[in-house]
């Protein structure tokens, strides 16, 4: 995805681009780490992040059209540990046939409230993965659970303008849709079925596209299990929207707002 596709703000929340590598720098002040657009949440794992970009903030994207005050206007507001806010700005070139809104998938590094809540929750016995049999439960992870999106379109020309229907803005129908990675799908623990996300093992820190443990396998439940104890794993959420017919204005824009769980960003 080409520079002058997109515009990606970090309004809260984000840790900053790196330039050296391509990726983010971890200082575990913010929620989000890298930011992808263009993934692919109906595929299986390892077509996620196969046609997928990491998205570059304002303040660091080589495109002209972005002034060197706007760049410095729209370096990040604040950070935040628990919750995150960002505007996406998918020009028309960039547009799938097919009309949806650019998907972006966040990398979100779990507070530590989460981390200590999946610490120790499971126990993987051996055997197929995908019984429920082979599995033991030490304590809740509802947590899981409790994550919030919300996804609300603005008006390119007065930012201050939002709706949660892009045709309150003049445009066509839409509906959004936010997917995460889980522990475990409970009920049903196989890995058949679309937006079917476990943990993911890598972060794209590094620029690299991130990876997921493999939750399906008895090697993969073995080392996912291990890294959840260690609190080394991220979490994936993808959020889209789906508008009703292609839109015909040359671009949208949209703020995508992530929360765990219901906490102040400032708080």
């Amino acid at each position: 995805m080409a520079s002058a596709d997109y515009q990606f703000i970090h309004h809260y929340g984000c840790e900053p681009y790196d330039v050296a590598t391509g990726g983010a720098k971890i200082t575990q002040q913010n929620l989000v780490i890298t930011a992808w657009g263009g993934t692919q949440g109906g595929a299986s794992l390892d077509e996620v992040f196969e046609d997928a970009q990491l998205l570059i903030p304002n303040p660091n994207n080589s495109d002209p059209a972005i002034s060197s005050m706007e760049r410095i206007a729209t370096a990040q507001g604040f950070h935040s540990r628990h919750s995150a806010h960002t505007y996406v700005q998918q020009n028309e070139t960039s547009q799938p046939a097919s009309p949806v809104i650019m998907p972006v998938g966040y990398v979100l590094n779990p507070p530590p409230e989460f981390q200590q809540d999946m610490c120790g929750a499971l126990v993987f016995n051996g055997g197929d993965p995908t019984d429920k049999a082979n599995w033991t439960a030490k304590k809740s992870i509802m947590s899981q659970y409790d994550w919030r999106y919300a996804a609300e379109y603005v008006a390119r020309d007065a930012r201050n303008l939002i709706a949660n229907n892009f045709a309150d803005l003049g445009g066509a129908g839409v509906s959004t849709q936010a997917a995460y990675s889980t522990y475990l799908h409970l009920p049903n623990l196989t890995a058949g079925g679309n937006f079917r996300f476990p943990f993911l093992k890598t972060s794209g820190a590094d620029g690299v596209a991130p990876q997921f443990f493999d939750p399906y396998t008895a090697g993969g439940a073995q080392e996912m299990v291990a890294a959840v104890n260690r609190g080394e794993f991220f979490v994936f959420m993808e959020i889209s929207a789906v508008l009703e017919q292609k839109q015909t204005t040359p671009v949208l824009t949209v703020n995508h707002t992530i929360v765990w769980p219901h906490s102040a960003a400032r708080g």
